[in-house]
């Protein structure tokens, strides 16, 4: 059976919003032209943990870590996310600090500094 992607990326969009109320940013690749880019933006909070030097235990901090959604067809042709690339999203600059793809869909998760 083969899977209709497009098909299922629309209904991904309508759930999260992507296009008509996605988050919408600019990308700017290291070798490139900036565009406009359609996505999914979290700022969620993740727990990270500080050993302590003389006790041998972990410390708990909560920070956040900013990530984008986005799809690999929405890029221009030859070009893909990577580690360095600048995005611009409510006003505020990131860089790219990690690209994955989710492997299936065409997504791919940017991580962001």
């Amino acid at each position: 059976m083969s899977v209709d992607f497009d098909r299922l990326n629309a209904s991904v969009n309508r759930v999260f919003g992507v296009g008509a109320k996605g988050t919408k940013a600019r990308y700017t690749p290291q070798d490139g032209d900036a565009f406009d880019l359609d996505g999914v933006f979290d700022e969620a909070w993740q727990e990270t943990g500080f050993p302590a030097r003389s006790a041998g235990i972990s410390l708990p901090v909560s920070t956040t870590r900013p990530s984008f959604g986005c799809r690999l067809s929405d890029f221009p042709e030859g070009v893909k996310p990577q580690q360095g690339d600048a995005i611009t999203i409510n006003c505020v600059d990131y860089e790219v600090s990690d690209a994955n793809p989710d492997g299936v869909s065409g997504w791919f998760l940017l991580k962001l500094n």
